[in-house]
């Protein structure tokens, strides 16, 4: 049975999914109110802890694992506050 796939098709979707996660946690962080700033301790927590219970759901590595949930949450997490540095220095005044 032929298949269409490429050998490289599931690293190009874990790129995809990576950053269109991140990016969307980074426009989430930047959207915050006050809107335009970095985002406070406390809201970056509570994104934390909603990108853990995603992660278990339905992330790239840890579905139904919570110890790599965990760990999988914080490289979203980081790479998200990069989204939003990056979207700050960009976008705000």
């Amino acid at each position: 049975m032929a298949t269409n796939r490429q050998p490289d098709d599931d690293g190009f979707q874990f790129a995809r999914e990576l950053l269109w996660r991140t990016g969307l946690i980074g426009v989430a962080f930047f959207v915050m109110p006050p809107f335009a700033i970095a985002p406070t301790f406390e809201q970056v927590v509570a994104a934390y802890i909603a990108v853990v219970i995603w992660c278990y759901y339905d992330g790239a590595v840890a579905r139904g694992r919570w110890p790599f949930a965990v760990l999988e949450a914080g490289v979203w997490t980081f790479l998200a506050t990069r989204w939003t540095q990056l979207f700050l220095l960009s976008f705000a005044a």
